[in-house]
């Protein structure tokens, strides 16, 4: 009993360890009255949002589940997830975009469990703070990066309960090992990366490590890195103005062609409507 007892506490400890040292980045965010023109399906964007749907609706959909927005509502947007979203009618949503990782690399959505959608107990509260987000997100100096992250992470807490997070799960302990192994490849896109390269970050056999990282998270190391290097086209494809090649380039494609045809396998977009279309996104928000 004592042995279970202390194994727990231990967890508990490294849950905590965890939870300080989220690395968070809210990179845009305003209010928003958005037209008929909203809409979008197979949005697989690598960030995460939170909608304040501040009156109207609309309809959602994410990693299969579908929603409908209702007034005073939150909504925590998961990274990827085939999104679709489209307006119906007098929609007005507070929103801010944010990414959250864990041991320096490693999302947070693929580690913990979450709810989507959330009923604010006290409403006038939460609108406020959301409102005071969203003034955070444009401001460049140090107290407002720390009054915006800290906003964002007691609006986003209610989601990420205890009743679906259990500090024992030992997948924690995989992610921990495995993180080395994940920072070396956000740091080598522009590369040829190899699976010996990072069994070696972690110390492990090659063939183990394949088959750790695919129970760990669900895909091949090999299409792991893909998918990273079409997230980083994704984010320089909106927030850029490099030319396919420069962006082949810097993420260790072939050529323009090479990108093109990857990019579309995996979002269903060539990079040139995938541009074009975000472009003509933040025209009605």
């Amino acid at each position: 009993m004592n042995g279970e007892f202390c194994g727990l506490h231990v967890l508990y400890l490294d849950m905590d360890n965890f939870l300080r040292k989220l690395d968070i980045e809210i990179f845009d965010g305003r209010p928003s009255k958005l037209s008929k023109e909203w809409q979008m399906e197979n949005d697989n964007t690598p960030y995460a949002r939170l909608y304040y749907i501040k009156k109207g609706t609309g309809t959602m959909t994410t990693h299969g589940e579908h929603f409908t927005f209702k007034p005073n509502h939150l909504y925590l947007v998961p990274p990827r997830g085939n999104l679709a979203y489209n307006y119906i009618a007098d929609l007005e949503i507070w929103w801010v975009h944010f990414t959250i990782k864990i041991f320096d690399s490693i999302d947070l959505f693929d580690y913990l469990s979450y709810d989507i959608e959330h009923v604010p107990i006290n409403i006038a509260y939460t609108e406020e703070e959301m409102k005071q987000l969203v003034m955070t997100v444009k401001s460049n100096d140090v107290q407002s990066h720390l009054i915006g992250n800290g906003l964002l992470l007691k609006l986003i807490g209610p989601y990420f309960s205890d009743q679906h997070n259990n500090p024992c799960d030992i997948k924690m302990e995989k992610i921990k090992r495995l993180a080395p192994a994940i920072s070396y490849i956000d740091n080598h896109l522009a590369e040829k990366i190899t699976l010996e390269q990072l069994a070696s970050e972690v110390r492990y056999e090659r063939t183990y490590f394949s088959t750790i990282f695919k129970e760990t998270f669900n895909i091949s190391p090999s299409h792991f890195i893909m998918r990273k290097r079409i997230e980083r086209a994704m984010f320089m494809l909106e927030t850029t103005n490099y030319i396919l090649e420069e962006i082949a380039e810097r993420l260790g494609f072939s050529d323009a062609y090479h990108l093109s045809k990857t990019f579309k396998q995996f979002t269903g977009y060539a990079p040139t409507v995938y541009r074009k279309r975000r472009m003509e996104l933040e025209e009605f928000i």
